[in-house]
């Protein structure tokens, strides 16, 4: 009898513990094991196709396969491999599933079909933005060198697979494989949706009241008796985030009319009966005010980026020591940008100017760089022209500009023979400046809010257990006080 052939697709809500649901956009799924967010995936399949069509493979030897879906014909038509991690999916470990899948392929045909299958990778957290541009791009990004890394290592790590070589499976992996496959990248948000709208599946995993959507409620009473509902049931109170409910009582303890919108978010807490009587230089302060917090933590955030950017950078050239100086600069500017591209609510005051931005946050990195050469050279030709022996002295800061581009340069005296030279060295060290801007980007934020209070820990004992917490967990990843002695 076959694992999980007597698993029955109506889950039982009293089998396991459930999990509660903090009401964010995404379900905590990294508190299921593994095997569970399988179980979860192979019911939501179920449920989709209908449960005869779906199968769950056994958890083991699984060949890259988690669950299989077949058509009304019973030919495969769906590929699930289930990756439930703490951190985003990177592309090493993307390509390696990938390889993996495609060498069992070769080994038994009958895993992949001779038409094309649809493979999903159901990833909470998601994956990197290199991972994300194979998915995106596919197959334009599985290339020669990223899939021969991919099956030596793959072929090293399972016994199955030790004795495949390249040159033996080349043709399997880098052309018929692509043409089986079609990749979709299935990530947090998306299978909580999922979840939720399967109220048998949401029961058997999570733990949290299963109500009417609110705009049907909404519209079968009226609205004097939905507000005495509201009002009464303390609905918020359900909440399970310690931190959300929180922010939500402290909300509901001033009335609405002390509740004023500004620019980027709300004051509570002042009568709009004074607000109506600022002049013009009182109502500015007030507005900038409410601002400032935001705006102040979005300029902390840019030049802590900045900074690390420099030191990425530093890393990456006194670990690989490329052989053209002006690799890690190029790795520098990619970095800055990208960084500031990838924080999309950014101030604009505080964003570079960047001609065609949305081309290049879609550019490959190769692409990215090239969009910088010219900005390099030409600031390299500047630093030259910028120098006169005569009149700067040494140390002086013409004179390190002038050096830094004779450095850089690296005997190029046109921009083609600089852009040669320099794209040469960068395809040498793809796979390691790939890497380095993947870290550095796990850094930055997409988003950024801002919750200010004139309650401090000083006066909220549970507010003061978090912060000491918050500066725990800080101090772990920082190896040392994040407050000076």
């Amino acid at each position: 009898m076959t694992y999980f052939s007597q698993f029955k697709p109506s889950p039982d809500p009293e089998r396991r513990q459930r999990i509660p649901d903090p009401a964010d956009a995404c379900l905590p799924f990294e508190y299921l094991n593994d095997r569970d967010f399988e179980v979860l995936v192979y019911f939501l399949k179920s449920d989709a196709v209908g449960g005869s069509r779906v199968r769950l493979m056994q958890g083991t030897s699984e060949r890259g396969r988690d669950v299989v879906v077949y058509d009304g014909e019973h030919r495969l038509s769906v590929i699930v491999q289930c990756k439930n991690l703490r951190t985003r999916l990177a592309l090493k470990d993307l390509v390696d599933e990938l390889a993996k899948l495609a060498l069992h392929a070769f080994r038994e045909p009958g895993i992949l079909s001779d038409r094309e299958v649809q493979y999903e990778l159901w990833c909470p957290r998601g994956v990197t933005e290199t991972a994300g541009d194979l998915f995106f791009e596919w197959p334009t990004g599985w290339t020669e060198a990223v899939a021969r890394g991919a099956v030596e290592r793959v072929s090293r790590k399972y016994a199955r697979l030790k004795k495949l070589r390249w040159e033996q499976v080349r043709g399997a992996v880098l052309e018929r494989f692509p043409a089986q496959t079609r990749p979709q990248l299935i990530e947090g948000t998306d299978i909580s949706r999922r979840v939720r709208a399967n109220t048998k599946v949401y029961r058997e995993f999570f733990d949290a009241m299963v109500v009417a959507p609110l705009n049907e409620v909404r519209s079968a009473v009226s609205e004097e008796v939905w507000a005495a509902v509201a009002d009464a049931s303390g609905l918020h109170r359900q909440l399970s985030d310690v931190d959300i409910r929180r922010v939500v009582d402290r909300i509901s303890t001033f009335p609405a009319d002390t509740r004023h919108a500004t620019f980027s978010g709300y004051v509570l807490g002042v009568p709009e009966t004074l607000i109506a009587q600022l002049n013009r230089k009182e109502f500015q302060a007030f507005a900038e005010a409410s601002t400032q917090a935001t705006f102040s933590v979005y300029k902390a955030i840019v030049e802590a980026l900045s900074r690390q950017a420099l030191v990425s950078a530093g890393q990456f050239r006194q670990m690989v020591r490329p052989d053209h100086p002006a690799v890690a600069p190029a790795l520098l500017k990619v970095m800055l940008m990208s960084a500031m591209l990838k924080l999309r609510n950014l101030p604009a005051r505080f964003m570079p100017e960047v001609p065609a931005a949305s081309a290049y946050q879609n550019a490959s990195f190769d692409e990215r760089v090239g969009a910088h050469i010219a900005e390099m050279f030409g600031e390299y030709q500047r630093c030259l022209a910028g120098y006169d022996p005569k009149v700067h002295a040494p140390a002086s800061d013409e004179e390190l500009r002038y050096r830094i581009a004779i450095t850089a340069l690296n005997g190029a005296t046109t921009k083609e023979t600089f852009e040669t030279a320099l794209r040469t060295s960068l395809r040498k060290y793809e796979s390691e400046l790939k890497s380095a801007l993947e870290r550095y980007l796990e850094l930055v934020p997409r988003d950024l809010m801002v919750l200010t209070d004139t309650v401090t820990m000083l006066d909220d004992a549970n507010l003061r257990t978090r912060v000491m917490d918050t500066f725990a967990r800080l101090e772990v990843l920082r190896g040392s006080a994040i407050l000076p002695e």
